[in-house]
């Protein structure tokens, strides 16, 4: 709930509004200057009553006293800044101050608005508690939230009277309690902020961040006794409290319930009812760096251990829980996973451990977590997947790998049993060869391969690797569907492969001949490639791809589908596969470039040392490239047969009558500064492009 208030405030933007900086009587305390929003928004609807979404209606006032470091507020501007009309309402509230002011409300006269549930967001802004009194008797207030202050329980008035520290009536139908404290000001005593009441028993949810709570870890039970979601974040804990305090998971308040709009609970991966309170531990950013002979125990939806600095617990640290669908040991210093540490968490949707320092995925480990939808085992040192590691997965969603040490992936290593596999991340590991298993995977529509070394060195190797009954299956549309039907089909979605920033550098196709075993590789070879150019989107962006002449096989094959019928010519790879190199290509469609423009380096007799040669493609005409070579003048000999001469950037200072002139189909002597060209050498010589 804390985080739909969370939400709502980003939409509060504040314009200036200044009031009267008349002086109230009170102790010559000056009405507050302020600026104001007001508004309403069908997006804010993330709760509703009885099944009917709740209107949420939003102030924002930013305040500031004209003098010294203290003001008042009417509670009846607060009241009046919204327009209610009877029917069930969220109303936030959230007031901001730039420093630490001390704001205080006069009472409202009037009744107490009916079937408002006010939240409030207090900003840096000190509130005595006689304030949040005096607004509770206008607005009920259902959760209230303190970013960067707390409620002072101490003030004295300028006429001697002080605030009565045992009435803190505003929390007497508060759901939900946060305070966020300002970091130098940690070492505030919880007990002396509550200590009001005995007990506040309508709190269910308790959120506290920054303090030093490790000498009052007792009194939160005491005092907060039917909290379902505890969070206590950067607070420097080093164990954690015994909590949950009981095992009854209570409902909403006022037959409210999330709606699908906001549904926080899907978003973590927990399954409950709209109408039920999550049950929450939440200690990330504390300083628990054991829990060696710690043991959890009750009923919990889910818990937070992410960046402790966590090192060790035991295999019976979790055994003591039930019902856990979310388990985060994020960001600590695990080694390893004691057997059977989760084997009592049967219900486990969602596992968190990236960033630790794992390197073996045992094949025990989740054996028991066959309810697991989200699996993220990123930014660890992992060099090792058990074959059956993953075998029990049958729900898996999404697994993320990324940024470990892993050098292979086979399809045993896969959740292969799932059958709702999704989403596979592989980003950032040592992998050379392409990890075939991705294309094998019916629901499997986004695998992430980014900065890896994959480089597709051997391409028509790879294609001919593929296996060719778990490519047709993982792509077939239903059981009946006939090699025909596969290429001829149009599928309703591609399956998204991500190489960018890999290594690729060719596509290169082979030619395999005229013989019936090379006919065959060829067929084989033509229907892979049509499954792969059909059913998937890979993603080449900022690869070192070289369209030199050995892309032509696979440029020819396409424009022949396309010919065919099989390819419509409006598929993506026509424009988003494009060339790095050589630099007269670099960003260009490679099935833009000409087939008679492409050329590959060959090496040939007279080829000059510092020089390299290309031979074109389709016309066989050699390219010698001697561009930023140093030369000073043009060599004596070069290879035999038409020749192009790329020689700019050069120190060449004129030309020389030389046997190979004649031959010359291309002179380039552009960048030779000092060049002079006599006229009578080039008379009578046939070149076609000349450039100085």
């Amino acid at each position: 709930m804390f985080q739909s208030l969370q939400n709502i405030c980003l939409l509060v933007a504040v314009i200036f509004s200044v009031t009267e900086a008349n002086i109230f009587g009170h102790c010559g305390i000056p009405k507050c200057l302020y600026r104001q929003r007001q508004t309403e928004s069908s997006a804010s609807r993330m709760m509703k009553t009885n099944d009917q979404p709740l209107v949420t209606k939003i102030t924002g006032l930013s305040l500031m006293p004209p003098a010294s470091n203290e003001c008042y507020f009417n509670t009846a501007d607060v009241v009046d800044s919204y327009t209610f009309d009877g029917n069930e309402v969220i109303a936030v509230l959230v007031l901001r101050c730039a420093k630490n002011y001390v704001i205080h409300l006069v009472p409202d006269t009037r009744p107490m608005i009916q079937n408002v549930r006010l939240q409030i967001q207090v900003e840096n802004c000190f509130l005595t508690t006689d304030s949040l009194n005096t607004l509770s008797r206008s607005i009920s207030i259902s959760q209230v939230s303190f970013v960067g202050t707390y409620p002072l329980q101490k003030y004295a008035y300028c006429d001697g009277s002080t605030l009565v520290n045992s009435d803190c009536s505003y929390l007497n139908s508060t759901i939900a309690v946060a305070i966020v404290l300002p970091e130098q000001n940690n070492q505030i005593n919880i007990f002396d902020l509550f200590q009001c009441n005995i007990a506040f028993p309508t709190v269910k949810e308790l959120i506290l961040r920054s303090w030093d709570l490790n000498q009052n870890l007792s009194i939160l039970e005491q005092k907060f006794p039917n909290v379902q979601d505890l969070q206590i974040s950067n607070s420097f804990l080093k164990t954690s409290p015994d909590f949950p305090w009981n095992n009854d998971r209570l409902r909403l308040d006022h037959n409210m319930s999330e709606t699908e709009l906001y549904d926080s609970a899907s978003r973590y991966h927990i399954n409950i009812e709209a109408n039920m309170h999550k049950r929450v531990l939440n200690l990330n950013a504390n300083d628990i760096q054991t829990l060696v002979g710690f043991r959890f125990a009750g009923f919990l939806d889910m818990m937070k251990l992410s960046g402790n600095g966590l090192m060790s617990f035991s295999s019976y640290t979790f055994s003591g829980l039930r019902g856990l669908q979310h388990l985060d040991l994020s960001k600590n210093y695990l080694t390893n996973i004691p057997i059977d540490s989760f084997r009592s968490l049967t219900a486990l949707r969602h596992i968190n451990l990236h960033a630790n320092l794992l390197s073996v995925v045992s094949d025990d480990m989740f054996y028991y977590n066959t309810e697991l939808v989200y699996l993220d085992l990123s930014n660890n040192s992992i060099t090792m997947i058990g074959p059956k590691a993953f075998s029990r997965l049958h729900h898996l969603e999404e697994l993320h790998l990324e940024y470990n040490r892993i050098a292979t992936v086979t399809y045993s290593m896969l959740p292969s049993s799932s059958v709702s596999f999704k989403s596979l991340v592989l980003d950032g590991n040592p992998l050379k060869e392409f990890p075939d298993a991705v294309l094998y995977f019916k629901t499997l529509y986004d695998v992430s391969l980014r900065h890896t070394k994959i480089d597709f060195h051997n391409f028509t190797q790879m294609l001919l690797d593929l296996n060719f009954l778990l490519l047709t299956d993982g792509n077939a549309q239903n059981l009946f569907t006939t090699e025909k039907d596969l290429l001829s089909a149009t599928p309703r979605k591609l399956k998204r492969i991500d190489l960018t920033g890999s290594e690729v550098e060719n596509l290169h196709l082979k030619y395999f001949g005229t013989g019936m075993s090379a006919r065959l590789n060829a067929r084989t070879l033509r229907i892979k490639l049509m499954i792969l150019l059909k059913y998937f989107q890979i993603i080449f962006n900022d690869n070192p791809i070289n369209c030199d002449c050995r892309i032509n096989h696979l440029t020819r094959f396409i424009r022949n589908r396309l010919e065919d019928g099989f390819l419509r010519g409006n598929e993506y790879f026509f424009n988003d596969w494009k060339c790095a190199s050589p630099a007269e290509f670099k960003y260009k469609p490679i099935l833009q470039v000409p087939e008679t423009d492409t050329y590959c380096e060959v090496n040939i007799p007279k080829c000059p040392s510092a020089c390299t040669c290309y031979e074109r493609a389709v016309s066989g005409i050699t390219i010698v490239d001697c561009r930023n070579a140093g030369l000073t003048y043009l060599p004596r000999e070069l290879p035999d047969g038409i020749i192009d001469l790329w020689f700019q950037n050069n120190n060449i200072a004129s030309i020389t009558q030389e046997t190979y002139l004649p031959r010359t189909r291309q002179l380039l002597l552009a960048g030779n500064k000092h060049l002079q060209i006599d006229p009578v050498i080039l008379r009578g010589l046939d070149i076609l492009k000349l450039s100085t």
